[in-house]
């Protein structure tokens, strides 16, 4: 049982990754994850957000750090739902700490299909050389 609810939770990442690499931002497509780099901040967010609006809660907890573990966006994710799920995800900002490069910042704008947008912020680390959402 563990290892399906492992395989799910690689390939609800890996489809949230090929779903950035679709376009999902208005503006230049990020670089997506690759054997050789691990995704980034802004990208872990975003593959969080996705995560919970489907409430793939074996993907969350993938992305998330282990004190967040038990933690979740359940009742964004309804509300999200009640305005026709998430449209878009734009990151306004990431910001990596100089003085603690293992800490970051994102904040992001999540455009709904009934036309409204959350601002959302985010706090990751670093756990095992891996982004993981934190706050």
């Amino acid at each position: 049982a563990d290892i399906r609810a492992a395989e799910r939770a690689r390939g609800a990442f890996a489809a949230a990754m090929l779903f950035l690499a679709g376009g999902c931002f208005c503006g230049p497509v990020p670089d997506v994850a690759s054997e050789d780099r691990a995704p980034g901040p802004a990208e872990v967010e975003i593959a969080y957000l996705r995560a919970a609006e489907v409430q793939d809660w074996a993907a969350m907890r993938s992305l998330a750090s282990v004190r967040r573990r038990g933690e979740t966006l359940d009742l964004i994710a309804l509300d999200w739902a009640r305005r026709g799920g998430i449209d878009s995800i734009i990151v306004e900002s990431e910001q990596i700490d100089p003085a603690f490069p293992n800490r970051a910042q994102v904040v992001v704008v999540v455009h709904l299909r009934d036309g409204s947008t959350d601002r959302l912020g985010a706090a990751l680390v670093t756990e095992d050389g891996r982004w993981k959402v934190n706050e």
